[in-house]
């Protein structure tokens, strides 16, 4: 790879983590967007040069500043319609949702929502195929419609893999659905009288996770025996369990 190709793939590197993340600096990322716009100018890395400019309107967004994201988002999605740009499209859809969101339309936020889904393909992140149904989920929620929302909160459960790294692009608890306190049952805390120095600075014991380790399998075989579908991975969903079910008399 020549000079110019070097920059290019360090500057295309350099977006992706900011278009990739789930927790953002806006005001660093900002600055390290209107570095690489610069950058790409120089390069006339047209492509380059039209992410770092979305990136900069996302971050302005989530800055707070959803004027200045409005007027910059025309520009962006017009180039990449024009250019066939699917990716840079669907997150401009994106961030659009999210600009309607803070205005309070709630039916636009929906509609641009459902674009940045549609537009997804092979060339889209892992990142995008999880945070942008999660984020359609959160429209279809602030548009009234619970169950719709509800069944795409699901689809993200399932582990997204960037198969170009081997890394697990939700690994965390941000888009899965936890118990809230109405949906435990009472529980009773039993403390042991000895402690442990090297378990932590508090030096408790603590069973933690693996009290929990046979309770998944315990529900799939509970659907098993309700069923008869035999579901072997997880998230356990309706869609897995249509296909095994007997047709309707």
């Amino acid at each position: 790879m020549d000079g110019r190709g070097d920059v290019a793939a360090r500057l295309s590197a350099a977006l992706a983590e900011i278009e990739d993340q789930f927790l953002w600096n806006p005001e660093a990322s900002l600055a390290t967007a209107i570095r690489i716009e610069d950058e790409a100018l120089a390069l006339d890395d047209e492509p380059l040069l039209f992410r770092a400019r979305l990136a900069q309107a996302n971050m302005l967004m989530r800055n707070g500043d959803v004027a200045a994201a409005a007027r910059r988002i025309w520009q962006i999605h017009q180039w990449a319609t024009d250019n066939g740009d699917n990716v840079v499209l669907a997150r401009t859809h994106l961030v659009w949702a999210a600009i309607h969101r803070h205005l309070g339309d709630a039916a636009q936020c929906l509609e641009h929502s459902v674009l940045a889904v549609e537009l997804l393909d092979d060339q889209a992140t892992p990142h995008m195929q999880v945070w942008h149904r999660a984020k359609l989920a959160d429209a279809l929620g602030l548009a009234g419609s619970m169950e719709a929302a509800r069944q795409r909160y699901a689809q993200t459960e399932e582990l997204a893999i960037d198969k170009r790294v081997g890394f697990f692009v939700n690994h965390d608890l941000a888009l899965y659905e936890v118990p809230v306190h109405a949906d435990i049952p009472h529980q009773d805390v039993v403390f042991l009288d000895e402690t442990d120095p090297q378990s932590s600075p508090m030096k408790a014991k603590g069973v933690a996770e693996l009290g929990i380790c046979g309770v998944a399998a315990a529900v799939a075989n509970a659907i098993y025996n309700a069923t008869g579908v035999r579901v072997r991975d997880y998230p356990i969903t309706l869609d897995k369990l249509l296909d095994g079910l007997p047709a309707a008399v």
